[in-house]
C-alpha cells in the first residue's frame, strides 16, 4: 500500500457502487479492501449477532494510486476542475 492512498471509506454498498461507477467512468484504477465488524466475527456465534444491522457491519476501503487521488477526490467531491 505504499504507492495507494485511502480515497473513500463507507459501511453503504450502494454508496460504494456510486464511488466505484465515477472511477470507472474516469478510468482511475482503485482497490477495495473489507473489514467486517460484525460481533460474529469476533467469536461470539450466531446469536451474538441478534439484533445487529447486518447492512452496516462490513467497512469498504477504496484506494487509488497516490499519483490519481487528487483527481479522484474532486470527482466524488463534485468539485472537478473545468467541469
Amino acid at each position: 500500500m505504499f504507492f495507494k492512498r485511502e480515497l473513500f471509506l463507507t459501511f453503504d454498498t450502494i454508496e460504494l457502487q456510486k464511488i466505484i461507477r465515477m472511477l470507472d467512468s474516469a478510468n482511475i484504477r482503485y482497490e477495495i479492501r473489507s473489514s467486517d465488524f460484525g460481533r460474529s466475527n469476533r467469536g461470539s456465534g450466531l446469536l451474538g449477532s441478534l439484533g445487529e444491522n447486518m447492512n452496516q457491519k462490513i467497512m469498504y476501503y477504496v484506494y487509488v494510486r497516490k499519483n490519481d487521488y487528487d483527481l479522484a477526490k474532486s470527482i466524488i467531491d463534485g468539485t472537478v476542475p473545468g467541469a
